[in-house]
């Protein structure tokens, strides 16, 4: 899952999300965020109803409302941001950009990292938030998270589980090793296996 998170202004929130859906080509987008009263509301901006965004959960992205609460990029909309917030700024967006490069926003746009403290996982060299910093400066991968999604994806019960690069690799590296000699079988492809 892919998770953005936009503060600043809420009109100008409201633009963004407008501008950045025709780049996800329908893709289900789940946009939460804070009611009055505190209460937790969700939305789904574009052409896909909250019935198609729930039976592809995770769906594709999910974009965070009002106050940043986790590691993940931040849009920023309006002018002067807070300064607890610069490093995890990834995009500004002031209402007057003539082109918003939504393409590239989304090839930015990293998977939701675990939300881990160093003591608590630390197998990058740091924590979530000192990564995802990295990541949209440009110093570090997605792919350094121990964590992050590979090309093989797991589910048991309907969950996904965690699985990093390293593993992901090796699990993938073994099946199409295995198919490989099968007729009918094409390199490079994308496989569903499934076990009952």
């Amino acid at each position: 899952m892919k998770c953005l998170q936009l503060a600043g202004d809420e009109a100008l929130a409201n633009r963004f999300i407008a501008g950045l859906m025709p780049a996800l080509e329908g893709r289900p987008v789940l946009v939460a965020g804070r009611g009055p009263g505190g209460n937790i509301e969700l939305t789904c901006p574009g052409s896909s109803g909250m019935l198609s965004v729930l039976k592809s959960i995770p769906p594709f992205l999910v974009i965070l409302r009002g106050t940043p609460e986790l590691a993940a990029p931040v849009i920023w909309c309006g002018q002067d941001p807070p300064e607890d917030l610069s490093s995890l700024i990834m995009y500004r967006f002031q209402g007057d950009d003539p082109h918003m490069d939504s393409a590239g926003i989304i090839d930015r746009i990293f998977h939701l990292l675990p939300q881990r403290t160093g003591e608590e996982c630390g197998k990058c060299g740091t924590d979530c938030r000192g990564l995802a910093e990295a990541v949209i400066a440009g110093s570090r991968e997605p792919g350094d998270c121990f964590y992050s999604a590979g090309k093989v994806v797991v589910e048991q019960d309907g969950r996904m589980m965690e699985m990093g690069e390293f593993p992901s690799r090796m699990v993938e590296g073994a099946i199409r090793g295995l198919l490989s000699s099968l007729k009918g079988y094409r390199e490079g492809s994308g496989l569903i296996i499934r076990l009952e």
